[in-house]
């Protein structure tokens, strides 16, 4: 399997508006867990504390590992991209905000590991903006996502 077929099979991550920690893995981490390097960002420290992070790494080397494991010659920058567009490809539409940086950074990042441009944000559009002001119950776009988000685009 591929991450095409965990996608058409109704895989996504694990992924709740209101936690505080973040839920979308890093590509660092998912390499970790393929043992393809010996550094983590948060793996080890989320390992016991956050069940959902690492049910989400593990869908992510599920996804994508194979594809990864089996490259020769291993080339790090590629194992990175195809990790990188695993994870966009494995978020639901609720954490696919580029603006939300205390839940989303590494969604960010994965999309320019993947090679991928960072769509302009748009309240109106963005899935989270739009449930964040549903469940608030305020008018679509009234959510403010943005505050202090530009700092980790750069």
């Amino acid at each position: 399997m591929n991450v095409k077929d965990f996608v058409n099979a109704g895989f996504r991550f694990s992924y709740c508006m209101d936690c505080v920690c973040s839920q979308i893995p890093t590509v660092q981490d998912v390499l970790y867990a393929l043992h393809m390097t010996d550094s983590h960002e948060h793996y080890e420290l989320m390992l016991s504390n956050h069940e959902p992070y690492v049910a989400n790494v593990h869908l992510v080397a599920a996804a994508a590992g194979l594809e990864v494991l089996v490259m020769r010659p291993r080339n790090e920058q590629e194992m990175r991209k195809i990790i990188g567009q695993a994870i966009v490809d494995l978020c639901p539409d609720e954490a696919r905000c580029v603006k939300y940086q205390n839940h989303n950074h590494a969604y960010v990042m994965a999309m320019k590991e993947a090679g991928l441009e960072i769509p302009a944000h748009n309240h109106a559009t963005c899935p989270h903006c739009i449930e964040r002001s549903r469940r608030d119950n305020a008018p679509t776009g009234d959510f403010d996502c943005e505050e202090g988000a530009d700092d980790f685009l750069d």
